[in-house]
């Protein structure tokens, strides 16, 4: 049986300056809302800055991994993910791994 991905899911998320880790959070709560499955974003730390960058993101009607690349784009950061799917709890979570700055 074939399954589209989780990212695939078509979401919205009004324009609006935040931080990387509030991005990440409006992402896992519109594609839970949207797909009607538990899902997370699990940040496994790497770069930060204090006080955090800020950047006005949002989309209308797109997919999440559009979205999440923007977001990961905007901020410069390079990062690799793994989805993991616990079917029992109906959980899908998305692993980043930051990646050592590439330029």
């Amino acid at each position: 049986m074939s399954q589209s991905s989780i990212l695939d899911t078509r979401i919205t998320i009004p324009e609006a300056p935040r931080t990387v880790d509030q991005m990440l959070e409006a992402i896992s709560q519109a594609v839970t809302e949207a797909a009607h499955l538990r899902f997370a974003i699990i940040n496994m730390g790497g770069l930060r800055s204090i006080p955090p960058p800020t950047a006005v993101l949002g989309c209308q009607d797109c997919a999440a991994r559009d979205l999440l690349t923007r977001t990961l784009q905007t901020f410069g950061w390079h990062a690799v993910w793994h989805i993991y799917y616990a079917p029992d709890a109906r959980f899908k979570a998305l692993n980043l791994r930051w990646l050592p700055d590439a330029r």
